[in-house]
């Protein structure tokens, strides 16, 4: 299945970064009505594979697992880790512009963002199927924010153009 390729180790974030590059080539050289469908096919294969990567490939435990104490030193965390975190989330904002295609402010598109990320925290804490973190949560609001910096960047050049 294509969605376990996404679990190996390295793969989701380089792809990750891979399609940022991508998609701002795609926005500066193509027309809106193919941006706009551009975005809604990416954000569909981001989505499912952000799912796949936080949820469906975790098998539920009958025990709440939850971290409320953020970047302790701990054996299994790993800077890979850290990384992965925070690059998973940037495309968000980005794609999520394509989708709409009107101007948002840093705030609307990190709030939208970081509303995600909580929302996933949360169906884990819900379901059982991994751990709800707060670090989890920290990292991936600040690939947002860095997400929504680039998305502002976009919309700076296209004002240009």
């Amino acid at each position: 299945m294509i969605l376990r390729f996404f679990s190996e180790p390295a793969v989701f974030p380089v792809f990750i970064l891979l399609f940022v590059g991508i998609t701002f080539l795609v926005f500066h050289f193509t027309q809106k009505r193919i941006i706009r469908c551009y975005s809604i096919v990416c954000m569909c294969v981001w989505g499912i594979s952000l799912l796949y990567v936080t949820w469906l490939s975790r098998t539920p435990v009958m025990e709440t697992r939850i971290n409320l104490i953020p970047f302790q030193p701990d054996g299994n965390a790993m800077l890979f880790d850290y990384i992965t975190n925070i690059v998973m989330f940037i495309p968000f904002p980005i794609l999520l512009y394509g989708i709409l295609q009107k101007r948002l402010s840093f705030m609307t598109l990190s709030v939208a963002g970081i509303g995600l990320s909580l929302a996933i925290e949360l169906l884990q804490l819900l379901t059982h199927r991994g751990i709800c973190d707060i670090e989890d949560f920290i990292l991936n609001s600040a690939g947002v924010i860095i997400g929504s910096l680039l998305t502002l960047l976009l919309m700076k050049a296209e004002k240009k153009n």
